[in-house]
């Protein structure tokens, strides 16, 4: 090989796939929880989280995004905007959500969206959820899953 050449270094082609790492939440995060919700319009989240009810998502050392429930329903699911329409974040939380939900026992699944929310709203449709009813009072779509 030329000069220079490290055979231990992959090409650019062949860099490592950061792999998505889910964990649980710390009162720590909380944070960088706020930072990931930051660039949305409906910024909140429980202020009585249980640590145990909510996953952080990290791609090597950077958090992209956070979920969290309470008996049968998500509360919040966001993604740092960099990754969102990366299905492999959102996909990923969701997946653990239900697996917790499913694990205590619950029939099915609840997450509540803003009626405006298409995006989401197309998230959810595409893992197999459906709106039963819409609020139309404050503009609030809910969506159920058997599980």
């Amino acid at each position: 090989m030329g000069e220079g050449w490290n055979d231990d270094q992959p090409s650019k082609d062949e860099q490592p796939v950061l792999a998505l790492a889910l964990r649980t939440a710390t009162v720590d995060d909380m944070a960088v929880m706020r930072d990931v919700m930051a660039p949305f319009r409906n910024r909140h989240f429980p202020p009585n989280f249980q640590t145990d009810q909510v996953r952080i998502a990290q791609l090597g050392d950077d958090v992209v995004g956070f979920v969290g429930w309470k008996g049968d329903e998500v509360l919040a699911l966001y993604v740092a905007d960099a990754w969102r329409g990366q299905r492999i974040v959102g996909s990923g939380l969701l997946a653990a959500a239900e697996a917790a939900i499913r694990e205590r026992g619950h029939a099915r699944i609840r997450i509540m969206i803003d009626a405006d929310e298409d995006r989401a709203r197309r998230f959810y449709v595409e893992h197999g959820y459906e709106s039963r009813w819409q609020h139309s009072e404050d503009d609030i779509i809910w969506m159920y899953k058997a599980t």
